[in-house]
């Protein structure tokens, strides 16, 4: 079956080579606990950065998350996004 990812190319016109997704089981246990924390309603909202397994990214927001601390978190979250990303290269 063909997606719509087998039509990309990369910018110099060569194939991309998008890795078979795996599953993680860490980020599985995760959503299942924000999934009960929300069914319970210990959690009202979230903001959510996807990686997708052809490498492409998303984002979702829902619920009541419009806030200064909502704000502060998600600076938190880039930082560490940032230093990961630092530390990924510096193994490189």
């Amino acid at each position: 079956m063909r997606t719509v990812s087998d039509k990309i190319v990369s910018l110099r016109g060569g194939p991309l080579n998008i890795p078979t997704p795996e599953i993680n089981q860490d980020l599985v246990d995760s959503v299942k606990k924000l999934l009960e924390q929300a069914e319970s309603g210990e959690v009202t909202g979230i903001a959510c950065t996807l990686a997708h397994g052809d490498e492409t990214v998303s984002w979702v927001i829902v619920g009541s998350i419009i806030s200064y601390r909502a704000l502060g978190a998600s600076y938190a979250v880039m930082d560490e996004v940032k230093t990961r990303l630092l530390e990924d290269e510096d193994d490189d």
